[in-house]
């Protein structure tokens, strides 16, 4: 039990560490995992929406600093809008 626990912790604090520089690295290796069988598509699913949520807040982040509150405003609302619907869709249809 306690080794599964440490393995998911360390995946997601993995996952969660590459995503704020790049979503698509995180997800490749997670998606590669998936295809030998060491995670199940539940996990992958869980990491991939993990990495685009941390990285979304990098990106507002990044434009707060290098543009300032309304284009960081415009780039949250956005990008909440689209991280809201991808949790959605996985939520709806994974089981």
């Amino acid at each position: 039990m306690a080794s599964g626990t440490w393995r998911d912790l360390g995946l997601k604090v993995s996952v969660a560490l590459a995503a704020i520089g790049d979503a698509p690295a995180p997800v490749v290796s997670l998606a590669v995992l998936n295809a030998v069988g060491t995670l199940v598509k539940e996990e992958f699913v869980q990491g991939a929406l993990l990495a685009v949520s941390i990285n979304s807040v990098t990106r507002v982040a990044a434009a707060l600093v290098s543009s300032g509150r309304s284009l960081a405003w415009r780039f949250a609302l956005a990008l909440t809008v689209s991280v809201a619907a991808a949790w959605t869709t996985a939520c709806s249809t994974v089981r």
